[in-house]
């Protein structure tokens, strides 16, 4: 059976899509950690029988990539597929197809920053630096609002993730719980008189 550039690109994007930016690059170094071996399973894996053996080797080639659970979990889930469809002898395809993607993807990252006040440079560049990191980005564009509401702080917009480190809602946060842990309690109840 042979992939079409299509189906390659889509099998491509699931697998990035399901892993996300910060554990994309972990599980390509996975799936060819994990080629060498798929070489050399038994014809029959091929066809989805040997997902036990499969399993196994997933779990050796992630603890040598010093994978995270996740990142074993995803890839382990996507080669199964790969080997339910008869599409495990393809892999390095799907690999070389991920890259490219992954390349196209990490040309530029864009991060919306939200801050109550103007961030300073020397932030921005640590930021810029922190998320270029975890994505694996090329460049990291971030574009900056001022949001006053904030009083204090930045919330953080990078893809679908929202990383809110603003002082209203450290606030909005202490509130709820004093509220939930300050109600008078009554008799007979724990703490009550």
């Amino acid at each position: 059976m042979t992939l079409s550039r299509r189906e390659r690109r889509s099998l491509a994007l699931a697998f990035l899509k399901a892993l996300g930016p910060g554990e994309a690059v972990k599980g390509l170094e996975l799936l060819k950690a994990l080629a060498p071996g798929i070489r050399k399973l038994p014809g029959a894996a091929f066809g989805g029988r040997a997902a036990e053996e499969l399993g196994d080797l997933v779990l050796k080639a992630g603890g040598e990539a010093g994978c995270l659970d996740r990142e074993l979990s995803l890839t382990a889930r996507f080669c199964r597929l790969l080997a339910q469809k008869g599409l495990l002898f393809r892999l390095d395809e799907i690999i070389r197809e991920v890259e490219t993607r992954l390349e196209e993807n990490r040309a530029l990252v864009r991060v919306r920053l939200e801050a109550a006040y103007e961030p300073e440079e020397d932030f921005l560049r640590s930021l810029a630096g922190r998320v270029q990191k975890r994505t694996a980005a090329g460049d990291v564009k971030i574009e900056t609002t001022l949001v006053p509401g904030l009083l204090g702080g930045y919330r953080l917009h990078l893809g679908s993730d929202l990383i809110d480190g603003s002082l209203a809602s450290a606030l909005k946060n202490l509130g709820e719980t004093l509220a939930g842990e300050g109600e008078p309690k009554a008799a007979g109840e724990p703490g009550g008189c």
